[in-house]
């Protein structure tokens, strides 16, 4: 019997005409219909081309978005699973600040066929400070992939207030927190940086910098949500 990791639900489970016929292994269901139900595509939703976040309908690009082309003079064209609502609020509360290491399956499957979506050449996730390493005991990021990736970043600060404790002005002040730390496996490649949340963008955007400044043909990223 199938339990959904987020609610604890039984899955019904039911096969399609094309599983019923096709030989091949059938996937297991990680979360039921009622809490599919409540997830919102991000392509859904008229999303912003530089962060990936709903624009207004008035909007060709998010004010936020054009503070980062003004300031680097290009945009990242962050692209997101998943819209951050109230589920995936309360997806991430228990996976990544309570540290439920299994609720990685819940979104594992769709996310590395979404990032199959992407034209790269190499996968680097961004990385996390050793003290939550400490603390949580995994990266969440590297924990979402079963895609090949490269660790070729490393964090150079270790600054023990967490990311998602600071105010939003806070996080846009923060200096450069990465390194490169084998840069000669990006050179001359198309970088797709991966992260599980997209919030005011700087941390993507210090890893995006180091990757541009190491001789990259090309930096995009994706996150699970945004």
């Amino acid at each position: 019997m199938l339990k959904c990791l987020l609610c604890g639900a039984t899955i019904e489970k039911r096969l399609s005409l094309k599983q019923l016929l096709l030989p091949g292994r059938i996937p297991q269901p990680k979360i039921c219909i009622k809490c599919q139900s409540r997830l919102v595509l991000r392509k859904s939703t008229h999303p912003c081309p530089g962060c990936g976040r709903k624009l207004l309908a008035s909007e060709t690009i998010c004010w936020e978005c054009q503070q980062w082309q003004h300031q680097y003079g290009w945009l990242l064209a962050n692209q997101s699973l998943y819209a951050y609502n109230d589920m995936m609020r309360e997806y991430m509360k228990r996976y990544k600040f309570q540290g439920d290491y299994g609720l990685r399956l819940a979104f594992q499957a769709e996310f590395n066929q979404f990032l199959k979506e992407f034209d790269y050449d190499v996968l680097v996730p961004i990385p996390i400070a050793p003290h939550t390493w400490q603390t949580r005991g995994f990266n969440q990021t590297t924990a979402l992939l079963t895609l090949p990736y490269t660790t070729a970043l490393t964090t150079i600060a270790n600054n023990k207030q967490k990311q998602s404790s600071k105010t939003r002005q806070e996080r846009l002040k923060t200096p450069q927190i990465f390194r490169l730390t084998q840069p000669q496996k990006i050179i001359h490649q198309r970088v797709l940086l991966v992260d599980d949340v997209y919030t005011t963008g700087r941390t993507l955007y210090h890893a995006a910098v180091l990757c541009h400044q190491a001789g990259c043909l090309e930096v995009k990223s994706a996150t699970l949500v945004s």
